[in-house]
């Protein structure tokens, strides 16, 4: 067996090995999941704004006692990132 037919085979058997199909199948997989990430990112994102501007438009005392929920929304947002990434 020549040398030159022996790279060849080397490169055929390399490729099949590869198994090209699988790493598409896992990279598409990847995709989807870092596009449901992104997508749960900008919900929680615009969630957070819509609470902090109802927050802010109650008075000081209103605040007072419902600080603790805008606590809990920005804590439950982080959580979630810290899952995501």
């Amino acid at each position: 067996m020549s040398n030159r037919t022996k790279t060849i085979d080397d490169a055929i058997t390399f490729w099949r090995d590869f198994s090209l199909r699988d790493k598409m199948l896992a990279l598409e997989q990847t995709c989807a999941e870092m596009r449901e990430s992104k997508s749960a990112s900008i919900m929680g994102r615009k969630m957070l704004n819509e609470v902090t501007k109802e927050f802010r438009k109650k008075t000081p005392d209103e605040q007072i006692l419902t600080f603790t929920d805008l606590l809990r929304a920005y804590q439950e947002e982080i959580d979630q990132l810290s899952r995501r990434s």
